[in-house]
């Protein structure tokens, strides 16, 4: 008999492939199983090793035994014409044949049920840690020309220099961010070490940079001692130390020099410009940065007035010295908003500094996103905003205070990838700065980047400790389909009893649960106390009923919103500052949204015509988050 016939004849081949079906089978249950207890796939290769090894064993143990009725036999001891044996045989065929028959179900069900989900879930993957990667290198990329200026020490006799230390760091940050190729980090971020007892790789990693300039200042009379170090915080080693023991009237000097070694240092392209309205008369100096000072840590009108007499010294004795004069628009803001001066003085005043300040620098960018927002909030010339903010953006690169308000009035206008790009600049570059990652989010949600809004959100409670946007987590959690969950942040809030906006939060939320008489409730609650003077209420209630399919109700109160607008001066600000919002998403379609939008010009034709761009540089600054 041939070898062939001989090993059909020990049913060696059904043995095989009986034991091929049973092992594909295992191995597939087992790719299935063991993720799900996370075992790795080394586990996975360790089984399918032992089955394909448990192969030879099985196929001599078919050719040396057969199994009979009696059991387990020697094949030269069992009759295989025997009736028995035959069934034996039999049986197994049927087996091989119940065994395929299951390996072919579980392939049916794994190709058509299984697969799609899993396909899923491995693109989700992918797909997120292709994002991470990109952080990663992202980052990476950023510390390589990066620095934070912390504030200096004060090693004074009397301890009362802090001012002047803080004073020049400020400086420092400002001087350091006029070209694109460095990021520096704002003063919020780099202020909350102050005090701390934080190494340097530590704080390189909490801010993001790979470098440090630290330093410390001693002042008596006109004498003062600097010392200035620059530290790589991945190898927490010295770049460059200097100590400079000059007069005040070198204290420019000192400043430039720190910021071209600086410059040197970390090999970034700069042109040594001659910036003659940054300097001035010691004194004035001396003035400017008390004020600032204390400008920056008070919390009252008995603060803001201080400064604003110690900026009025300075400003008589050189009434040119721009950052007093720049400082002395905020200052009198905060006096506004105290009633200490009248609309009508503050505006002149803020005016006439800034007409001066343009006069001796045509490119200060602080100056000119002023005029910029007066254009956009005082006038509505959307327009002429946009070419100001377009132009600022080019000459302060470091200005944080306008990349944050270029993301805002880029979000204003439809320029959702462009806001979110700018205030993703202004997080990486001032973490810990709130406005600028409360901006993001609301940037994240205009956008319909859900997810990165929740995570802007969250990030903003951990900074802040207090849940400050639950309205707007709110929404995102209704367009993400979780008004579960968004019940249960509203119900964590702290809100005044019926807040307009929990009670606009609430009607939403229960509308999607179904709870449609509490919804009702909200509604009628809300419209009982409204007043008639807050065209941000009138709005509110609008996205409510927007957002819960009663168009004719949204359309009401948007005229309402729309008519309070008037009465402030300037139609449809308000409505254009959420337009975009996109609760307002199940209006689209309805032909009176655009005939709102044309009437409170700010169609989409308009909208799409206005000439904004950001610099290339700004357009992809890595993800913060």
């Amino acid at each position: 008999m041939s070898l062939f016939g001989e090993l059909k004849r020990r049913n060696v081949f059904r043995v095989g492939a009986a034991y091929v079906v049973t092992a594909w089978l295992i191995i597939q249950v087992v790719e299935t199983l063991f993720p799900i207890y996370n075992l790795s796939d080394a586990a996975v290769r360790l089984v399918v090793n032992l089955l394909a090894i448990g192969l030879v064993p099985v196929l001599v143990l078919a050719w040396v035994f057969e199994w009979t009725p009696e059991g387990l036999k020697k094949e030269r001891d069992a009759d295989h014409q025997h009736p028995a044996s035959l069934r034996a045989a039999r049986r197994l065929d049927r087996m091989i044949l119940v065994v395929l028959a299951l390996a072919l179900g579980y392939f049916i069900f794994d190709k058509f049920l299984l697969d799609p989900a899993r396909d899923a879930e491995k693109l989700t993957s992918a797909v997120e840690q292709a994002r991470e990667q990109g952080r990663t290198e992202a980052k990476a990329e950023v510390r390589d020309s990066s620095v934070a200026v912390l504030a200096f020490q004060d090693l004074s006799p009397a301890g009362d220099q802090a001012y002047f230390g803080d004073g020049l760091a400020v400086d420092l940050i400002n001087q350091l961010g006029k070209v694109p190729d460095l990021r520096v980090t704002g003063k919020t971020s780099a202020f909350s070490f102050k005090d701390k007892a934080a190494t340097i790789p530590e704080i390189g990693e909490a801010l993001n940079v790979g470098h440090v300039l630290d330093g410390s200042v001693s002042k008596a009379g006109d004498r003062v001692r600097i010392s200035v170090q620059l530290v790589d915080t991945r190898q927490d080693t010295q770049l460059w130390a200097h100590t400079y023991d000059r007069t005040l009237d070198d204290i420019f000097a000192i400043r430039d020099e720190i910021t071209f070694r600086i410059y040197d240092r970390l090999t970034i392209e700069f042109e040594r410009l001659e910036a003659q309205n940054l300097k001035t008369d010691p004194e004035v100096y001396d003035l400017t940065l008390q004020a600032r000072h204390i400008f920056d840590i008070g919390d009252s009108s008995d603060k803001d007035r201080q400064a604003a007499e110690l900026l009025a010294q300075a400003l008589a004795i050189d009434p040119n010295y721009v950052p007093a004069l720049l400082l002395s628009i905020r200052v009198d803001y905060m006096l506004l908003q105290g009633g200490e001066i009248s609309d009508t003085e503050q505006s002149q005043k803020a005016n006439e500094s800034v007409e001066r300040v343009l006069a001796i620098d045509p490119d200060n960018g602080e100056a000119l996103i002023h005029m910029a927002w007066e254009d956009w909030e005082g006038r509505l010339d959307l327009e002429s905003a946009a070419r100001g903010i377009s132009g600022a953006l080019r000459t302060a690169p470091g200005n944080l205070v306008l990349t944050r308000g270029a993301g805002m009035f880029a979000r204003s206008i439809g320029r959702h990838k462009d806001s979110i790009a700018l205030l993703e600049r202004c997080v990486a570059a001032d973490p810990l700065e709130r406005n600028c990652t409360f901006q993001l989010a609301q940037s994240y949600l205009w956008g319909g980047q859900l997810e990165d809004a929740m995570k802007a959100h969250r990030r903003l409670e951990s900074l802040t400790g207090q849940k400050n946007s639950v309205y707007y987590v709110v929404l995102t959690l209704l367009l993400q389909g979780k008004p579960a969950l968004a019940l249960t942040e509203l119900e964590a809030a702290t809100f005044p009893q019926d807040h307009p906006m929990e009670l606009a939060a609430r009607a939403m939320i229960m509308h999607d649960l179904g709870r449609f008489k509490e919804s009702k409730a909200a509604f009628d609650r809300f419209e009982e106390q409204f007043e008639g003077q807050f065209r941000e209420d009138a709005y509110l209630i609008a996205e409510a009923y927007a957002w819960t399919g009663q168009a004719d109700s949204a359309f009401e109160w948007l005229e309402k919103g729309y008519s309070l607008d008037e009465r402030f001066g300037l139609q449809g600000y308000w409505f254009h500052r959420i337009m975009f919002l996109p609760i307002w998403q199940k209006l689209h379609g309805d032909p009176r949204w655009e005939e709102l939008r044309g009437r409170m010009n700010m169609s989409s034709a308009r909208l799409e015509a206005i000439e904004f761009s950001i610099p290339e540089w700004m357009s992809t600054p890595g993800r913060p988050l």
